[in-house]
């Protein structure tokens, strides 16, 4: 533990270091290889109106062709540099290092086309005649505004490179002597605090092992003694609300295991969150949690139900007939996590009631239907013979609910 704390946090220094010492030294030899390349750019500019004035002082001629070579093979070792002199078709007619007669036409080269628009052409690739990378700068030379010919002045690209290892080595040797000292600094800082953090660690296992009675104490006056002091008041809400919360358990296990209807939950892959012994009592079996449920519930009147409920995704509530028990079963799909409830409710005797009910209405309807019948016909041969208006009063009275009486039979019986 000791070297995987110290380590850790010395490692992230350590390669945070690295990392932003090997990126200084990226962008600055980019940085630096750009300047450089500017910088050259430039100072063949002006090598090149330099040639470009001395032409244009002397009136140029087939004649002269040889001694302008010659004026720019000279120039170039001088300066170190490459001329080269390019006619309006293409043709060169001087360069400091090649004979001009064998050299291809140039009048397609990228910086040559742009000098012959009248821009300053600047191009950087790979040279076909000396086999090497070049930095290219070519400008126009004008006569009355009139693009007569275009002189070209470039530089081995490993002229600029060696300027920038050089001060890319100096940059880098700067930058290894701060790592070291960023280095040494981080070592020392991940002392400091290695001691208080391992006894933060130390007190987070005792918490995590349910031992909510550790305190640490730091003498330092510093962020990890804050640290530490929250870290004493969590302790001490976790254990109330941690005896709140086994209290409150408690009491819903009781009152779950109370329930005399049958309780079921399902997670998203159909296996048991959480029964009660109630539904032992629906099923005939236990049902171990973390199981799926149809490797136990067998019944096809639930393994139907449950599928339904996961394939609408709604609630319901049907009749079940389980071991020739009678259940009103609700299953509700709980949308946000998947799962799905069901409560088991025993109605077996609820429907026994109802069936006695139901005979006890059906007999008690056949038994007054035979002397109704009878007393209806009585009065209808009653009403046919000779009687008073007062008794033909009271027989339309009996008549009436006679009918009534019958009619509330025919109901019972439907």
């Amino acid at each position: 533990m000791k070297r995987s704390i110290f380590f850790k946090i010395f490692g992230s220094y350590f390669f945070l270091t690295v990392a932003l010492s090997g990126l200084i030294v990226l962008i600055s030899s980019y940085l630096i290889r750009d300047y450089q390349v500017e910088r050259t750019a430039r100072e063949l500019k002006d090598i090149a109106a330099v040639v470009g004035t001395s032409m244009t002082q002397q009136p140029f001629s087939e004649g002269r062709t040889a001694s302008i070579d010659h004026f720019v093979k000279q120039l170039g070792r001088q300066i170190n540099a490459r001329i080269t002199l390019v006619d309006w078709e293409g043709k060169v007619i001087a360069d400091s290092e090649e004979d001009p007669q064998k050299m291809e036409n140039h009048r397609t080269r990228t910086e040559i086309a742009q000098a012959f628009e009248g821009n300053t052409g600047r191009f950087l690739r790979f040279s076909e005649t000396l086999g090497q990378q070049m930095l290219y700068v070519a400008i126009p030379i004008q006569k009355d505004r009139k693009t007569l010919y275009v002189v070209r002045a470039s530089k081995f690209l490993k002229d600029i490179k060696v300027v920038s290892r050089e001060l890319n080595a100096r940059i880098l040797q700067i930058s290894i002597i701060i790592l070291i000292l960023a280095l040494v600094a981080a070592f020392i800082f991940a002392r400091t605090i290695y001691g208080p953090i391992r006894e933060l660690t130390s007190a987070i296992k005792r918490v995590a092992g349910h031992d909510f009675s550790v305190r640490v104490l730091l003498k330092q006056q510093d962020e990890l003694k804050e640290v530490a002091d929250s870290f004493n008041d969590m302790t001490d809400e976790m254990q109330g609300l941690f005896s709140e919360l086994t209290r409150q358990k408690e009491e819903l296990n009781s009152i779950i295991s109370s329930l005399q209807e049958g309780l079921l939950v399902l997670d998203g892959e159909e296996r048991v969150l959480f029964t009660n012994e109630s539904l032992k009592a629906v099923t005939g079996r236990d049902l171990e949690n973390g199981k799926l449920y149809w490797e136990t519930i067998r019944e096809p009147g639930i393994n139907e139900l449950i599928n339904r409920v996961r394939a609408d995704r709604h609630n319901h509530v049907e009749e079940i007939t389980v071991n020739g028990l009678i259940f009103l079963c609700s299953a509700t799909f709980l949308t946000s996590k998947e799962e799905i409830v069901l409560v088991f409710h025993d109605i077996t005797e609820i429907r026994k009631l109802e069936k006695v009910k139901s005979d006890f209405v059906l007999n008690v309807s056949h038994e007054l239907r035979t002397p109704l019948t009878s007393i209806k016909g009585f009065i209808d041969t009653m009403d046919e013979g000779e009687l008073s208006d007062e008794q033909r009063s009271y027989l339309a009275i009996i008549k009436r609910n006679t009918a009534r009486l019958i009619n509330v039979v025919k109901d019972l019986l439907v």
